[in-house]
C-alpha cells in the first residue's frame, strides 16, 4: 500500500530545508512491510520516469536534474530511496540486488505507472537488469543506464570490471573503508566527480550517504559486485540509452560501452570529460538525452492527419516493419533506432478506404540503421502507428552517415579503374594499419591497467602478510608471558602451601665446639 499518495513539492534548484522535506514524506510499503520513501515531480503526457539511484546514495542525487527532466520530458518523475538508503526503511535482511528489483516492481505497480522509462545509475542499472531477469521488460517503456559495466567482477573472459571493486581482496577493502563513513563519503565524491558541483548540494549528498549503515552497505556490495549481467542484456527489447563518462573513476570505458553493444535496441552517448556521477556534472545534457528516449516512447505519428516521418527524423522502428529480420541483430529485438533518409511519394494500393471510399495509399520510406539503408514499403497508417520519432539527426550524425555512403558510380577508363582500385587498396591497408595500431594501444593500456591492479593486489597481499606476521609475533610473546606468569604463580602457590617443620624435628645446625673460657674470664654475650 502507498502512504500519502500525492505529489510532494520538492525544490531541486536549491537545497531544501530538512524539516520541510520531512514534513510530507510519501512512501510505498512493500510486501515484506518495508517503507520506500519517494518524491513525485511534474506531470504531463510523456511517459513517466523512475529514477533509481546508486549504492550509498539517495533520491537527492538527482536534485539538480529532476526539474529539468520534468520540463524537457513533459512527464511525471518519480525518484525514490532504495531500502537501506536515504529515508527508506533499513531492515536487517534483503541485501540482494534481486530484492531491490522486486522493490522497483512493487513501486511501479503500486503507483500505477504505465510503460515507465526507468533510469538507473550505477547499482541502479543492476537493479533494472535484475528486474528484466525476473519480470521481463514487457511492462517498461524504455531504459536508461548510467555509467555501469555489465560486471564489476573480473573473469577470465572479462577484464573490464570495476577499477576499485573487482575481486575478494578489493571487496574487503571497500567493506573496511565504509566503517569510517565520513572519510568514505569524502573519498567517494573525489572518485566519482571530475567537474565541480555546487557546494551546498554536495553537503546534502554527504548527509544522505551518512544515513546508510556501513554493515548494510558492505553486505549489499558483496552481492552487487559479483553479479555478471552479460547474459541478461541481450534479452532487453525496449528502446534504451547507455550514458557513460569518458573519465569515469569507477569503470574503464570498454566496460561501460559494452552495455550498448550487448543490447540490440540501445544507443550509447559518451559524456566527454565527465565522471561516474555525470548527471550531477552535466544535468542539462543528461536531461536532454533522457528526453529523446521519452519522445520515442510517448509520441507516434498521427494516423488521423496522415503525417509521415520526415527526412533526418530519428525513429524507433518496430521489427515487424522490416521486410525481413536484420541479420546483424538478435531475434530478441523488437526494433531498431534508425534515421529516415528518404520518403517517396505515396502510391495507391488499389484498395478502397472504409471511411471515405477513396483508395488507400502506401509510402516508400528509406531508413538507415547501423550504416545500412533499408527500403520499406508500408501503408500510411502502418508508418503512423508504429514509427516513433526520437528527433532530428544531428549535424554530426548526418556528416558521419555521409562519410559512410558509397561514392556515386562514375564511368572510368580501365587505367583510371586500376588507379582507383590501387588507391582503394592503399586506403584500406592504411585504415587497417590505423585500426591495428589503435587496437595495440588499447591492448597495451589494458595490460598496463591489469598489471597495475595485479601489483596493487600483490602489495596489499604482502602488507596483509606482514601485518599477520606482526600479529602472530605479538600473540606469541603475549602467550609466553602469560605462561611464565602462570608458572610463577603456580610455584608461589606450591611454596605457600608447603607445611612448616615441627620444633622437635628441627635439625640443629652443626657448630664448632666453643673453646673453653679461660680461667677467670667473664662469660660471652648470648651464651
Amino acid at each position: 500500500a502507498a502512504g500519502h499518495r500525492r505529489d510532494a513539492p520538492h525544490s531541486h534548484s536549491c537545497v531544501e530545508p530538512a524539516d520541510l522535506r520531512l514534513s510530507a514524506m510519501p512512501f510505498v510499503t512493500t510486501k515484506d512491510n518495508v517503507k520506500l520513501h519517494y518524491v513525485s515531480h511534474g506531470g504531463g503526457s510523456g511517459s513517466p520516469i523512475v529514477l533509481v539511484h546508486g549504492w550509498s546514495g539517495s533520491h537527492r542525487y538527482f536534485d539538480n536534474s529532476i526539474e529539468l527532466l520534468g520540463s524537457k520530458c513533459n512527464s511525471q518523475i518519480i525518484a525514490y530511496d532504495l531500502r537501506f538508503h536515504g529515508d527508506s526503511d533499513k531492515p536487517s535482511y534483503g541485501f540482494h540486488v534481486a530484492r531491490l528489483a522486486a522493490d522497483l516492481h512493487e513501486l511501479i505497480v503500486e503507483l500505477k505507472l504505465e510503460e515507465p522509462i526507468v533510469v538507473g545509475s550505477s547499482l541502479g542499472c543492476a537493479i533494472i537488469w535484475s528486474y528484466v531477469e525476473l519480470y521481463t521488460d514487457a511492462s517498461l517503456g524504455g531504459c536508461v543506464f548510467v555509467d555501469q559495466a555489465p560486471s564489476q567482477w573480473i573473469f577470465p573472459d572479462w577484464k573490464y570490471g570495476s577499477k576499485g571493486i573487482y575481486d575478494p581482496a578489493s571487496l574487503l577493502n571497500i567493506q573496511n573503508a565504509v566503517r569510517d563513513m565520513p572519510a568514505f563519503a569524502k573519498g567517494n565524491a573525489e572518485c566519482c566527480l571530475t567537474k565541480p558541483v555546487d557546494a551546498a548540494l554536495m553537503k546534502v549528498l554527504t548527509e544522505e550517504t551518512l544515513k546508510c549503515d556501513p554493515e548494510h552497505l558492505g553486505k549489499l556490495m558483496a552481492d552487487h559486485a559479483q553479479r555478471d549481467w552479460r547474459p541478461i542484456l541481450p534479452l532487453i527489447t525496449v528502446p534504451c540509452l547507455n550514458l557513460y563518462g569518458s573519465d569515469s573513476g569507477c569503470f574503464p570505458v570498454q566496460g561501460t560501452a559494452a552495455v550498448g553493444e550487448l543490447i540490440t535496441t540501445c544507443e550509447s552517448v559518451v559524456f566527454e570529460g565527465c565522471n561516474h556521477w555525470l548527471y550531477l556534472e552535466e544535468p542539462e545534457k543528461f536531461a536532454t538525452s533522457v528526453a529523446g528516449l521519452v519522445v520515442a516512447n510517448s509520441v507516434k505519428f498521427d494516423p488521423a492527419t496522415g503525417v509521415l516521418p520526415a527526412v533526418d527524423d530519428r525513429c524507433f522502428v518496430p521489427a515487424l516493419l522490416w521486410p525481413d529480420e536484420k541479420p546483424s541483430k538478435t531475434p530478441h529485438g523488437k526494433g531498431w533506432l534508425a534515421t529516415v533518409v528518404k520518403v517517396a511519394s505515396a502510391v495507391p494500393t488499389g484498395k478502397k478506404r472504409k471511411s471515405s471510399g477513396g483508395e488507400e495509399e502506401r509510402v516508400v520510406v528509406h531508413f538507415k540503421c547501423d550504416g545500412e539503408e533499408e527500403v520499406v514499403t508500408l501503408e500510411v497508417g502502418a508508418v503512423n502507428q508504429h514509427c516513433k520519432p526520437v528527433g532530428k539527426a544531428s549535424k554530426k550524425q548526418k556528416v558521419a552517415d555521409a562519410s559512410k555512403a558509397p561514392p556515386a558510380a562514375k564511368s572510368l577508363s580501365p587505367a583510371a579503374k586500376l588507379v582507383a582500385s590501387k588507391k582503394a587498396e592503399e586506403e584500406e591497408a592504411a585504415a587497417k594499419a590505423r585500426a591495428d595500431e589503435a587496437a595495440a594501444r588499447a591492448e597495451a593500456r589494458e595490460k598496463s591497467r591489469v598489471a597495475a591492479m595485479e601489483a596493487a593486489a600483490a602489495k596489499a597481499e604482502a602488507k596483509a602478510a606482514k601485518k599477520l606476521e606482526r600479529e602472530v609475533a605479538i600473540a606469541t610473546k603475549e602467550a609466553e608471558a602469560r605462561a611464565a606468569a602462570k608458572a610463577a604463580a603456580q610455584a608461589a602457590k606450591a611454596l605457600a602451601s608447603e607445611p612448616a617443620p615441627a620444633p622437635d624435628e628441627a635439625v640443629p645446625m652443626e657448630q664448632e665446639a666453643a673453646p673453653a673460657p679461660e680461667e677467670g674470664a667473664p662469660p660471652s654475650v648470648g651464651s
